[in-house]
Protein backbone atom coordinates (compact mmCIF):
# COMPACT_ATOMS: atom_id res chain seq x y z
CA UNK A 1 0.00 0.00 0.00
CA UNK A 2 1.40 3.64 -1.34
CA UNK A 3 0.04 6.97 0.13
CA UNK A 4 1.32 9.91 -0.99
CA UNK A 5 0.50 12.71 -3.57
CA UNK A 6 1.04 11.76 -7.32
CA UNK A 7 1.02 14.86 -10.81
CA UNK A 8 0.27 14.02 -14.18
CA UNK A 9 1.31 16.02 -16.73
CA UNK A 10 -0.36 15.63 -20.16
CA UNK A 11 0.36 18.11 -23.04
CA UNK A 12 -2.80 19.50 -25.09
CA UNK A 13 -1.02 18.25 -28.04
CA UNK A 14 0.05 14.54 -28.97
CA UNK A 15 3.25 13.81 -27.29
CA UNK A 16 4.13 11.99 -24.03
CA UNK A 17 2.54 12.40 -21.12
CA UNK A 18 4.63 12.53 -17.63
CA UNK A 19 3.58 11.29 -14.11
CA UNK A 20 5.57 11.76 -11.28
CA UNK A 21 5.05 10.48 -7.74
CA UNK A 22 6.00 10.48 -4.19
CA UNK A 23 4.79 7.97 -1.85
CA UNK A 24 4.99 7.12 2.07
CA UNK A 25 4.94 2.64 2.12
CA UNK A 26 4.82 1.21 5.41
CA UNK A 27 6.24 -2.05 5.65
CA UNK A 28 7.03 -5.25 7.34
CA UNK A 29 10.93 -5.97 6.41
CA UNK A 30 13.29 -8.87 7.77
CA UNK A 31 16.75 -9.98 8.35
CA UNK A 32 18.10 -13.07 8.91
CA UNK A 33 21.29 -13.85 10.45
CA UNK A 34 23.85 -16.71 9.59
CA UNK A 35 24.79 -16.26 13.03
CA UNK A 36 22.82 -16.47 15.38
CA UNK A 37 20.24 -18.10 12.69
CA UNK A 38 18.07 -16.34 13.56
CA UNK A 39 15.19 -14.42 11.69
CA UNK A 40 14.46 -10.78 12.95
CA UNK A 41 11.19 -8.63 11.92
CA UNK A 42 9.91 -5.77 12.17
CA UNK A 43 7.59 -2.88 10.96
CA UNK A 44 9.72 -0.46 8.70
CA UNK A 45 8.98 2.99 7.68
CA UNK A 46 9.89 3.22 3.16
CA UNK A 47 9.66 6.42 1.02
CA UNK A 48 9.20 5.83 -2.69
CA UNK A 49 10.06 8.85 -5.44
CA UNK A 50 9.84 8.27 -9.03
CA UNK A 51 8.89 9.58 -12.73
CA UNK A 52 7.38 7.58 -15.52
CA UNK A 53 7.09 8.88 -19.32
CA UNK A 54 4.13 7.44 -21.44
CA UNK A 55 3.75 7.63 -25.01
CA UNK A 56 1.32 5.71 -26.42
CA UNK A 57 1.58 1.85 -25.51
CA UNK A 58 5.25 2.25 -23.97
CA UNK A 59 5.88 3.65 -20.77
CA UNK A 60 9.95 4.37 -19.47
CA UNK A 61 9.99 5.11 -15.93
CA UNK A 62 12.83 5.15 -12.73
CA UNK A 63 11.78 4.45 -9.36
CA UNK A 64 13.81 4.91 -6.03
CA UNK A 65 13.22 3.24 -2.57
CA UNK A 66 14.97 3.85 0.84
CA UNK A 67 13.61 3.17 4.67
CA UNK A 68 15.10 1.55 7.67
CA UNK A 69 14.07 -0.61 10.06
CA UNK A 70 15.49 -1.97 13.49
CA UNK A 71 15.83 -5.65 14.22
CA UNK A 72 16.99 -7.53 17.56
CA UNK A 73 18.39 -10.80 17.96
CA UNK A 74 19.05 -13.15 20.30
CA UNK A 75 20.97 -16.72 20.91
CA UNK A 76 21.95 -18.71 23.80
CA UNK A 77 25.22 -20.20 24.46
CA UNK A 78 27.38 -21.92 27.14
CA UNK A 79 30.61 -21.74 28.64
CA UNK A 80 32.86 -22.60 31.73
CA UNK A 81 29.96 -20.79 33.74
CA UNK A 82 26.68 -22.55 32.24
CA UNK A 83 24.40 -21.15 29.50
CA UNK A 84 24.12 -17.34 29.02
CA UNK A 85 21.55 -15.39 26.88
CA UNK A 86 23.10 -12.63 24.74
CA UNK A 87 20.69 -9.85 22.51
CA UNK A 88 22.17 -7.25 19.72
CA UNK A 89 20.11 -4.82 17.92
CA UNK A 90 20.60 -3.80 14.83
CA UNK A 91 19.79 -0.83 12.67
CA UNK A 92 20.06 -0.98 9.13
CA UNK A 93 19.23 1.48 5.94
CA UNK A 94 17.79 0.17 2.81
CA UNK A 95 17.54 1.95 -0.92
CA UNK A 96 17.32 0.71 -4.05
CA UNK A 97 16.74 2.13 -7.67
CA UNK A 98 14.90 0.65 -10.59
CA UNK A 99 14.30 0.99 -14.20
CA UNK A 100 10.71 0.20 -15.91
CA UNK A 101 10.73 -0.47 -19.60
CA UNK A 102 6.45 -1.23 -20.46
CA UNK A 103 4.12 -2.24 -23.29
Amino acid sequence: MHVGPSVTVTPPVKRPQIRAYFRYTPSVTAIASDITDNISADYGNFFVKGVSIFYKLIFLGVESWWGNGKYKFTFEDEDSYGWYKYSEKQKTKTSSTRFCLGF
